[in-house]
Formats: C-alpha cells, sequence, structure tokens
C-alpha cells in the first residue's frame, strides 16, 4: 500500500530526507517499464561521447567537451533501455547531489574511468565506494565478497509492504509514549523474522554496476598498459568488496569502424561488446523487474521499520530516565522539607511548652496574692 505525503513526511523527519527520496524515487521507478542505465565519473571521462556511441547519435545528443556541458540528467530512450547522462562529479557540489540521486534511482549504473589519467583518483575512489555503500545499503547490490570496512544493512528478502498507517500511529507512539503502534512492530517483527536470509546469488540480468574505462585508445599501446589495467582493477575489487562488470572501450575507434566501414575497428573498441552487454542484461532484468522493486521496497520498509522502532525504544529510555530524575528530586526536596517541618514542628512545640509554663506560673502567681 502506497505511504501518503504524511508517511513521508514522518519517515524524513524521523529517519532523514534520504529514506523519503529513496521511497519515491523506488516508487517512481516501478511505474517505469524501461531499464534506466546512469553513467558517472569525472569531468571529461568520455561519459557523454560513450553514449552518444551506444544510441548511435552522429548528432551529439549528450552534449561533449572538455569542461563542464552536462549540468542536469539527460535521457534517451533506446528500446527497453533509457540511457541517463549525468554531470561531472568533484566539480560543484549540487552536481554531485543530482548525480548521486539519480544513480540511486538507476537500475544500472555505469561507473566510467578516462585510462588516461591513470589508476582512479582519490575523488573517483571516493566517489565509487559511496555509490557501492548506497546499493548495498539499500539492499539493491551484493557483492561476491562484501567489503570488511562496509557497515551497510543487509536486504530483508521478503516480499513484504508495511501497512500506510503504521509510522502515523508510530509516529505517535513516539512523541506521546502509547503503545498504539506496538501491535504493527509486532506484526512486522514476526513477518521478518520468520522468513530465512536470502544468499548471495546471481542476479537476473547481471550485476548493477558495470565498470568502464574509456580512452583506451591512447593507452593501449604503451608497454605497461596491461598492469595499469590490472591495477584499476585491484582497485575497484577492493572499494566495491567484489567482482564487477569491466569493459575497456575507445569511442574513437568505434566512429572511425563505423565511419570507414571496418568491422575490426569496431569490435577492438569494446563499444559493441558493451552495448551487446547492456541490451542482454536489460532483457533479463526487465523479466524480473517488478519483483527486483519489490524486493527493494521491502528492504527498504525493513530499514525504516529499525530505524523508528529505535527511536521509539530511545524515547522510552529517556522517559524512563527523566522520571527517574524526577522521583530523585521530589524525593530530595521531599527529605529537605521534611527537615524543616521536623525543625518547625519542634520550635513550635517548644512554644507551647513554654506557652503552658508561663500560664502555670501566672496561675500560681495570682493564687499567692489573692490568699495573701
Amino acid at each position: 500500500m502506497k505511504l501518503s505525503q504524511r508517511d513521508l513526511k514522518t519517515v524524513a523527519a524521523f529517519c532523514g530526507e534520504e529514506y523519503a527520496k529513496r521511497y519515491r524515487a523506488l516508487r517512481e521507478r516501478q511505474k517505469n517499464d524501461k531499464v534506466r542505465i546512469v553513467n558517472t565519473g569525472m569531468v571529461s571521462s568520455g561519459k557523454s561521447s560513450l553514449y552518444n556511441a551506444l544510441i548511435d547519435s552522429s548528432e551529439e545528443y549528450f552534449p561533449t567537451g572538455a569542461a563542464r556541458t552536462t549540468t542536469r540528467a539527460d535521457y534517451f530512450d533506446c528500446g527497453p533501455v533509457s540511457y541517463v547522462d549525468t554531470p561531472g562529479i568533484d566539480v560543484r557540489s549540487e552536481d554531485d547531489a543530482l548525480a548521486f540521486d539519480t544513480l540511486m534511482e538507476a537500475d544500472r549504473i555505469l561507473m566510467i574511468h578516462n585510462i588516461r589519467t591513470g589508476p582512479l583518483n582519490r575523488s573517483e575512489a571516493l566517489w565509487l565506494e559511496r555509490i557501492a555503500r548506497g546499493l548495498a545499503h539499500s539492499g539493491r547490490e551484493r557483492f561476491a565478497s562484501p567489503n570488511p570496512g562496509s557497515t551497510a544493512a543487509p536486504a530483508c528478502g521478503t516480499d513484504h509492504t508495511v501497512n500506510r498507517d503504521f509510522l502515523a500511529l508510530l509516529t505517535d507512539s513516539l512523541v506521546n509514549g502509547d503503545n498504539r503502534g506496538e501491535h504493527f512492530l509486532t506484526s512486522l517483527n514476526a513477518m521478518f523474522e520468520n522468513k530465512d536470509e536470502r544468499k548471495s546469488e546471481e542476479r537476473p540480468g547481471g550485476s548493477r554496476m558495470i565498470f568502464v574505462l574509456s580512452w583506451i585508445d591512447t593507452r593501449e599501446k604503451e608497454e605497461d598498459y596491461g598492469a595499469l589495467v590490472e591495477n584499476v582493477k585491484k582497485q575497484v575489487f577492493e572499494i566495491v568488496g567484489g567482482e564487477i562488470p569491466f569493459f575497456e572501450v575507445s569511442v574513437k575507434k568505434y566512429r572511425q569502424g563505423i565511419e570507414k566501414g571496418r568491422e575490426i575497428l569496431v569490435k577492438n573498441s569494446g563499444v559493441q561488446a558493451l552495448k551487446e552487454y547492456l541490451e542482454s542484461s536489460a532483457a533479463a532484468y526487465l523479466e524480473t523487474k517488478q519483483d527486483e522493486d519489490q524486493r527493494e521496497l521491502a528492504a527498504l520498509t525493513k530499514e525504516i521499520r529499525s530505524i523508528l522502532c529505535e527511536q521509539r525504544d530511545e524515547r522510552k529510555r529517556e522517559k524512563r530516565e527523566i522520571l527517574k530524575k524526577a522521583r530523585k528530586r521530589h524525593q530530595s526536596r521531599r527529605s529537605a522539607w521534611n527537615v524543616v517541618y521536623d525543625y518547625f514542628s519542634a520550635q513550635r512545640k517548644r512554644l507551647t511548652d513554654l506557652e503552658k509554663e508561663r500560664e502555670r506560673i501566672e496561675t500560681a502567681g495570682g493564687l499567692y496574692i489573692w490568699r495573701s
């Protein structure tokens, strides 16, 4: 059942805006019957040039250049595939934010690296790690050898979704300290705990993340080219925590092969092999896209539930601590007032005794005068 805008505001308030964005993106992706392939990489990595080659655009549908030419997420639909071109990273923070949000909505991600610059630089390595963690965090990717340093939550592997009233009721429970959301938590706990964890397995259509080396024609004739490629592969493996599809391409060779009608250049460019892989994996993925999206929705729901439960329990602990401190203060103040009360009670008793003594003396004095 679809969450309302009120529910999503609750998610944003208690879990963070990222979770609300992920939910909206997932719902939008469920409406789309195409496989969204989103690219990413540094400025001048060859992202747009590669996309123009993949869609056989001779008029540069995606703008190219040495400077920052892509400022928004442009797309082109080609059969069952929607190619999405994103801004280059590490130039402007707003570009990075747009790129990352678009990547998290993708069905496939092409990380493109310009081999002319050598191995991955620090910005690329951090960006790739962020993507891998984002995918693992959302339960959308499981690599063969999980990164030991990753703190991403595992996917829940269930086909259930959250009741739309759950978040609202649980929010009231968090704010007011009542138990109206408890029966939802009990149901959800049973729902998730009774399901066996899904083991890492080959996904239909292959991995979500694909790594591409561009501009190979500038270095492939160098003696250390093979070692350089192996170095990059090692970097990717260590950052991602597993093996992902790896392609080496030259758009220049591909263009020359098309223009001159030389099939060998087209083949050696690697572009055609990448295109065939993307199309075949997209076709395989479309067959299970609905189940994949539903699984991700379940993983997201489980994560939201976990965060809300944790915050609810934390608020209960805070409430108990506040009550404990209040009782302690009350007992301390009561003890202090008891001391004051006992002091004044003693003084009052003394005054009463003195008053009685005065009356006794006055009575005795009056009787003496009368007898005299």
